[in-house]
């Protein structure tokens, strides 16, 4: 069977389905010849833990032996996946839920509210009952399908997250069992509980005599928690989610299930999860990413590709919206309500490989039959006919399949890494900096994307990792939470000739929230050559001055001392240098004091770009690809991705259309023969004067790919 990481392998969710009712098994076998002859390649199904030992003690894998068999008649690699309740492990059977019931305590989330229910009883994942049994229940799986060759894959963990399943989402869990693990590691990691007292004391009583006392709080922030207390628990409940996976790939692995492992994650800025201690969990990294294509869509995606380098890993799109639906979601970047044309599917799918995807499943073939999204997100009628769009990103399916070398051969190489901090992600709550930070984060890939410079995200553990030596440029979005052993590691790096570009507001507190005294705090001055005197707020539009940063009546200018650094972008007014840069060793640490990168997220403009520009040039960081009449505008609908081979020239660029407006423009790339991953009828490729002009129309949501 193939290998998923061989060939680019495009197909859809099947069955059986979790929770819901699915197709008939009668049909399965004309379904799957259908999807082989459309050209489509795998397909995923749910191993339920409640519909396999549905009697306490017995295992019968017949329906999930059945869709193994069928697939692979048809050369269809199968996927599975198995069904976790997203937050609360996997779905119990009903025997465990009446031999739990009155005897376990099952899920608290923070306002103590249990979510054992009437009709079903939802353990805690920490409770050993819980545990004896659903470890018995993945060891009978692993055995079971332990060396299957015909297996792509197990997806062992289906969106994790830690918040509750009721409406509001509260952190969970708040059990007695969580609790003594809680405790268990605070003391592992603080081995006294003085040293303890001395970091939680910074906001409230924390006179404790021994770890047994200790309650998590469940907040940050005045009666919720101390700042240092919610970034421990923070920490210790996302590696406590990332260890739960682990152990099920270790008991896989430890019972010969050696095909490999996926974690299928929520690719984000700031989702609750550690991404990057759950890329570390599973041989692959999943994503499930829903929606129209869009600029958060590229975000979304480089997020995934960094955590997935970061630790050697290729990423596989598991789901991804693939028929219309009906339901709403106040969420504006979910799939709510909305019928995908096939240039939408298609572009899910050139879009996701140009950010280094090997593969790529639409949720669903079929519709389910019952529970939520009932007859919603099909790809084919709730009959099993496909529709028109199916069958036309079945022919992209099979050119993509054809380049899986060249796929396969490219990947994503990036000159410019963004910090992203989950220390920041614990407790900008607190802060009111929620806003602040994700836009900055935001703001900065997008004004990067759109000068078409390739960037990974990279987290404080890379940067202590001595990762940042793989980078010319780093930049350091509203980091206003930083360590002084991160610093440390930054500093070294400019000093060897990196360069770091930072805006307002750095490094103002430590892990923890406890605020430096010198600012920029953790030893940055020295690195950028400066002091900050205060912060001026424009209050009124009387304040605004002309300026080329996005400065406006809302936002943040800081009054800096330049000690030792040059200031290169003029002022605001008297007192205030907008951009000022530092020679530190044998690299530069430019500093922009306004929210620079914030404001780009909510407000873009040409000029912010050009500044940034060059900026990015006196490092040598210089755009592969370049767009003749969009790159004026204030922001363009476009979005471009470039990938390169081992000796870092580009082999695949691919172009989308997020808007609803049809765009033509000429795209201009390096010499070189370049093809259409799908031929274009109005396109063209012309060689001029050393350069490639390709001369294209793109309609809504239409994207074009070209390799060499």
């Amino acid at each position: 069977m193939t290998n998923i990481s061989d060939t680019f392998l495009t197909g859809a969710m099947y069955a059986p389905f979790c929770r819901t009712k699915h197709a008939p098994m009668e049909e399965w076998d004309a379904d799957m010849k259908r999807m082989a002859e459309l050209g489509y390649t795998c397909l995923h199904g749910f191993a339920e833990w409640h519909d396999i030992e549905y009697e306490k003690g017995h295992f019968d894998f017949s329906k999930v032996d059945h869709l193994i068999e069928t697939a692979t008649k048809y050369g269809i690699t199968p996927i599975i996946n198995v069904a976790t309740h997203n937050n609360v492990g996997f779905y119990s059977p009903r025997w465990f839920m009446e031999e739990y019931r009155g005897v376990g305590e099952g899920m608290v989330d923070a306002l103590g509210q249990k979510l054992m229910q009437e009709e079903y009883v939802i353990p805690c994942m920490d409770d050993p009952l819980y545990q004896a049994y659903a470890n018995r229940y993945l060891t009978e799986l692993a055995r079971h399908f332990a060396g299957d060759d015909r297996i792509g894959g197990f997806v062992l963990w289906g969106e994790p997250m830690i918040y509750s399943p009721r409406p509001g989402g509260e952190k969970i869990c708040y059990c007695r069992h969580t609790k003594e693990k809680f405790r268990k590691w605070l003391k592992e990691k603080y081995k006294t509980i003085d040293k303890l007292n001395a970091l939680w004391g910074n906001e409230g009583p924390s006179d404790y005599v021994d770890f047994d006392q200790i309650h998590p709080p469940t907040g940050c922030g005045r009666q919720l928690g101390g700042f240092n207390s919610w970034e421990d628990w923070c920490e210790f409940m996302e590696q406590k989610l990332a260890d739960h996976i682990k152990a099920a790939d270790r008991i896989f692995k430890e019972n010969g299930a050696l095909q490999p492992t996926i974690t299928e994650m929520l690719p984000g800025i700031n989702n609750g999860v550690d991404v990057w201690k759950l890329s570390a969990t599973t041989d692959i990294v999943g994503i499930s990413l829903f929606g129209k294509p869009t600029r958060q869509t590229a975000l979304y995606m480089t997020v995934a590709d960094s955590v997935a380098k970061a630790y050697g890993r290729s990423t596989f799109v598991i789901e991804a919206g693939g028929g219309s639906i009906k339901f709403d979601d106040p969420n504006p970047l979910a799939s709510a309500g909305f019928t995908p044309s096939a240039e939408e599917l298609k572009t899910a799918m050139l879009m996701r490989a140009g950010y280094g995807t090997k593969g790529l499943m639409f949720w669903c073939w079929r519709p389910r039959l019952s529970d939520t999204e009932g007859n919603d997100f099909g790809m084919c009628r709730p009959d099993g006919k496909p529709l028109k769009r199916t069958v036309q990103v079945g022919e992209l399916a099979k050119r993509m399949a054809a380049l899986s070398p060249v796929y396969n051969g490219a990947k994503r190489t990036s000159e410019v890494a963004v910090f992203m901090s989950q220390q920041i992600n614990h407790i900008m709550a607190g802060d009111k900096m929620t806003d602040n930070y994700l836009n900055a984060v935001t703001g900065a890939h997008f004004i990067l994307s759109d000068l078409h410079v390739n960037v990974d995200f990279i987290c404080e553990k890379s940067i202590l990792d001595g990762r940042l030596c793989q980078y010319k440029v780093l930049v350091l979005p509203c980091t206003y939470v930083i360590s002084e052993e991160c610093a440390r590691e930054i500093a070294a790096f400019v000093k060897a000739g990196g360069c770091v570009i930072a805006d307002y507001i750095l490094a103002e507190k430590r892990p923890g929230g406890l605020c430096y005294t010198a600012l920029p705090g953790a030893g940055l001055d020295e690195v950028f050559g400066i002091e900050r005197e205060d912060v001026l707020y424009i209050a009124h539009p009387t304040m605004e001055r002309s300026n080329l940063l996005g400065i406006e009546t809302g936002s943040m200018v800081e009054e800096l001392i330049p000690k030792k650094a040059q200031v290169i972008g003029g002022e605001y007014m008297p007192g205030y240098p907008l951009i000022t840069e530092n020679r530190f060793g044998s690299g530069r640490a430019v500093y922009i004091a306004t929210q620079f990168f914030s404001t780009y997220a909510v407000k873009p403009d040409a000029p912010q770009r050009t500044v940034l520009a060059g900026v990015l040039e006196k490092a040598d960081v210089i755009p592969c690809l370049a767009l003749e009449q969009e790159d004026r505008l204030p922001q363009s609908a476009l979005v471009t991705s470039s990938m390169q081979d081992d000796n870092g020239s580009l082999t695949l660029v691919t172009v989308t259309n997020t808007g609803y407006d049809t765009i033509t423009d000429t795209l201009v790339l390096p010499d070189g023969e370049y093809a259409f991953v799908e031929e274009k009828a109005d396109c063209l490729i012309e060689r001029i004067k050393g350069q490639v002009k390709v001369r294209f129309t793109l309609g809504a949501m239409e994207s074009m790919a070209l390799y060499r």
